[in-house]
């Protein structure tokens, strides 16, 4: 498992969470909304995709850019 994997399962380094958009809008109708807390102190990152995979694949970019950030990748 690589380093992104291993924050992606890591219940104590980072919490995440997606759901389906309920609001009446058209524009988000079919969405998913997501969030990342990085539970090393640094906030949290969110955004809408279309389905589920694609807000994990985004998760995983902003875990991603976040461990460059701290030179670990």
């Amino acid at each position: 498992m690589n380093l992104i994997e291993s924050y992606f399962n890591s219940k104590s380094k980072t919490h995440w969470r997606i759901w389906p958009n309920t609001n009446s809008s058209e524009t988000f109708q079919d969405t998913f909304s997501w969030v990342l807390y990085m539970k090393e102190g640094v906030g949290y990152i969110y955004g809408i995709e279309d389905n589920e995979e694609a807000c994990k694949k985004e998760i995983k970019e902003a875990i991603g850019t976040y461990l460059k950030g701290i030179n670990l990748l």
